[in-house]
């Protein structure tokens, strides 16, 4: 079974083959400059809200190659947010009580 982080690899890494096909180098630069967690939680951003505005040219338009980018960027949302919300504040918290047994064991306080 894939790890969560290893499944958003991979869909970032079919989400770029994908671009690499649509994007001029110049735009797909510009592009890879965001956060995907940005755009699939729909937070605002100024960069965000300038390349939704830029009408790019492309270097391939084939409605079907552009609808798998799409997708392949929207794959990813449910393992994103999983690790988001889950995975990421059990891995503190683990870490946290980790700190805590190594502070009790060589008599460390906190500065």
């Amino acid at each position: 079974m894939l790890s969560i982080q290893q499944s958003i690899s991979n869909s970032r890494d079919r989400t770029f083959a994908y671009s690499d096909q649509i994007f001029t180098t110049e735009y797909r630069l510009l592009y890879s400059e965001f956060n995907a967690d940005d755009i699939l939680a729909q937070n605002k951003s100024a960069m965000i809200d300038s390349l939704k505005n830029l009408h790019p040219p492309l270097q391939n338009s084939d409605p079907g190659l552009i609808n798998s980018f799409g997708n392949s960027f929207l794959a990813s949302r449910p393992n994103r947010t999983r690790l988001l919300t889950v995975s990421y504040p059990e891995a503190k918290e683990m870490a946290e009580e980790i700190i805590e047994l190594i502070k009790k064991e060589y008599h460390l306080r906190d500065e």
